[in-house]
């Protein structure tokens, strides 16, 4: 089960779960939404406060999956997008633009 579909069940706030976690709301916020992975010690608090209805597995699906280039198809570094690319094997010709995540 996802941690959003579990707080909803259980009509817990993002805020009280982070007072069950003992850490701050906007940290529990971003593992809610998946812009942030929780450590393997907080995962496993995490499943333990939901009884394993939340699992380790659960967690790792929110992750974002990497970037890639369409052209070459390396992987981009997640604050990076592409603006353009031309197919050119040594990747000279990428001009990448630093952008914020999207949430």
């Amino acid at each position: 089960m996802r941690l959003i579909d579990y707080l909803k069940k259980e009509h817990i706030s993002r805020a009280k779960f982070a007072r069950m976690l003992r850490l701050h709301a906007p940290t529990v916020r971003s593992y809610v939404s998946g812009y942030r992975f929780p450590s393997y010690q907080t995962s496993k608090a995490i499943e333990a406060i939901t009884e394993g209805e939340v699992t380790i597995d659960d967690l790792m699906e929110n992750r974002p999956k990497p970037q890639r280039c369409p052209t070459c198809d390396n992987i981009l570094d997640c604050c990076y997008t592409i603006e353009t690319c031309t197919e050119n094997e040594d990747m000279k010709n990428v001009k990448l633009k630093k952008v914020k995540r999207k949430t």
